[in-house]
């Protein structure tokens, strides 16, 4: 009800109460005076907009955040879990081929190198023991997958009454794949295909014949025990284990000079290590008659580790 007042009319006094804002119009009010205060620079839709954003940023960090602590997890923890799901004396097995294969490598590069009256045997011993070392690394390589993977049976391992495989019951009851199959199982297994097929098949064959029959006379076999050790055997280890086969030789007084000799001799190529050193030998001299394209890679190799002066005489 109004009452009358001139020409104009006022509402009358209530007695009553004002109803109680409800909590979704104090929020839209308190959003409003939020937005005069700061010059309507945060608006609510703009509110909304840069919240989105920042959480969509933030689920992203945290995918990111989860692939890279996973990928570091799976690059930590491989070499522990391959250790869990092997005995301590499997997980020796691929250190204790490598030693005997440096055994057998010193061995190899000592009788294709030397040749001394009485020592005739040499010429067919540089054949075994060559074919001994490459078979010993092309196993050790394999095993660092795996150690059971250089056995052609793995089932007759078990003999139903050991807990667990040991080196004893591999010694016994394994039996490992033939010279002949391990550029097979090595291309299976890592991938890595054999360098220099062709060298790694006339030296099985003279192995074979003089493991089993007698010493061929038609292959010069100290050249060839050289070849497959600096084109096989070299490259192999360089890569997998960051060893020179030409640290391998039994004449320690001098170092490997001769063995390098020989080398430059008849032109092969092999790794040069960082510290590499000769004190009996002329490179120059040694290299004198050797092809443009040899000269040239060995000029390269000397100037990669600061020893060029080597080639021009000089002995450092």
């Amino acid at each position: 009800m109004c009452t009358s007042l001139g020409s104009r009319a006022l509402p009358l006094v209530s007695n009553q109460q004002p109803r109680a804002e409800s909590s979704a119009v104090r929020g839209r009010r308190k959003q409003l005076e939020d937005g005069k205060t700061r010059g309507h620079a945060a608006r609510p839709g703009a509110i909304r907009a840069l919240g989105m954003q920042r959480r969509a940023s933030a689920v992203e960090r945290d995918r990111e955040h989860a692939r890279v602590m996973a990928s570091r997890s799976r690059n930590e923890n491989s070499a522990s879990l391959r250790a869990k799901r092997m005995n301590k004396e499997l997980l020796q097995v691929p250190d204790r081929i490598l030693n005997l294969a440096m055994a057998a490598l010193a061995q190899a590069n000592t009788h294709a190198v030397f040749q001394d009256p009485g020592n005739e045997h040499w010429l067919a011993m540089s054949v075994l023991n060559t074919a001994h070392a490459g078979e010993l690394f092309l196993k050790a390589i394999i095993a660092n997958e795996h150690p059971l993977l250089i056995f052609k049976d793995i089932f007759s391992l078990d003999d139903n009454k050991a807990d667990e495989l040991s080196i004893q019951s591999l010694l016994t009851r394994g039996r490992t794949h033939d010279f002949e199959k391990l550029p097979q199982v090595l291309w299976a297994t890592t991938g890595i295909r054999i360098p220099n097929p062709n060298c790694y098949e006339r030296l099985r064959k003279a192995r074979n014949a003089i493991q089993h029959f007698c010493l061929p006379d038609d292959d010069d076999l100290r050249k060839l025990s050289l070849e497959y050790i600096y084109t096989i055997i070299d490259p192999l280890i360089a890569q997998r284990f960051g060893l020179y086969a030409i640290d391998y030789h039994d004449d320690h007084n001098v170092g490997y000079d001769y063995v390098v000799a020989c080398l430059l001799r008849w032109e092969f190529r092999f790794s040069v290590p960082d510290n590499f050193s000769v004190t009996e030998i002329d490179i120059a001299e040694e290299t004198v008659e050797a092809t443009a394209a040899y000269r040239s890679w060995l000029q390269d190799e000397l100037r990669r580790i600061g020893k060029a002066a080597l080639l021009d005489g000089r002995r450092k």
